[in-house]
């Protein structure tokens, strides 16, 4: 018996099904009407995205007041305040990576508001991230059309997302920071495109991000800086576990050269 073209064999059939396959999470399955956004409602929450399941919340006793995350196609790099939530701030034109249409924004006021849930344990490559209108034109401008920012950001100031991974045991797998905006140390960046972030340090048994908004411009009622972040192309990989018809096969392959 070859034992060498067995285990060969043995090898091939077991690390088949188990290649690594990337999903990105486009949100272009779900269909938009033009220059629209679905944020939640009463009858309407969580929506599925490339087997990716995002929360979106509503205010039940008071029949109002859709949070988490929304998915959007809207433009609008112009307009100020609340009235403009759904537009993610990318230079030229706005929309979502690479000329696409469609993305996801997050109202996330405090962490667990927004959450990201995996259909299986996974390595999240990573996501593009962008700011909305209404954030960029509140940092840059000082202008959320309520007069609740301090004004434009001055020198140290920065606008910071961060990235919380879970297991399916709720256990805490780490943290990834990202500055949406960063005005430290001589800098005065604000962010105008879509900027990829790199998630892999979390690990490979994801099963849940949660998302937390942090600014040097808080006050009594905690952060003035709107808490809102869009995302796009989220990247992920599930390994499979090993089918009944692949131990099958290793069963048959292992009879077959015994017989020989």
């Amino acid at each position: 018996m070859n034992t060498g073209l067995l285990w060969s064999c043995l090898f091939v059939v077991c690390l088949c099904p188990c290649v690594r396959a990337e999903t990105i999470v486009d949100f272009e399955d779900l269909g938009l009407p033009p220059n629209s956004a679905a944020p939640g409602d009463a009858s309407q929450l969580s929506f599925v995205s490339r087997g990716v399941e995002f929360n979106r919340t509503w205010n039940a006793d008071f029949d109002c007041c859709p949070g988490a995350w929304a998915i959007s196609n809207q433009v609008d790099l112009t307009t100020a305040g609340f009235t403009n939530p759904y537009s993610a701030f990318v230079l030229p034109d706005g929309g979502g990576v690479d000329g696409s249409a469609t993305f996801a924004i997050a109202n996330n006021a405090v962490q667990g508001e927004a959450q990201v849930r995996f259909p299986e344990p996974a390595t999240v490559r990573g996501t593009y991230v962008a700011n909305t209108t209404y954030a960029y034109l509140a940092i840059l401008d000082g202008n959320d059309a309520a007069g609740f920012v301090k004004g434009p950001f001055a020198e140290n100031d920065w606008f910071r997302l961060e990235f919380v991974g879970f297991n399916d045991q709720s256990q805490e797998l780490g943290t990834v920071e990202f500055y949406l905006a960063d005005f430290r140390n001589g800098a005065s960046n604000v962010v105008s495109d879509w900027a990829w972030v790199d998630l892999t340090s979390l690990g490979d048994e994801v099963s849940r991000l949660d998302f937390r908004l942090l600014s040097t411009d808080g006050g009594d009622f905690g952060m003035n800086t709107p808490a809102y972040f869009a995302i796009d192309n989220l990247s992920y990989e599930v390994v499979p576990e090993p089918t009944s018809l692949t131990w099958f096969a290793v069963v048959i392959l292992v009879a077959f050269f015994l017989r020989r």
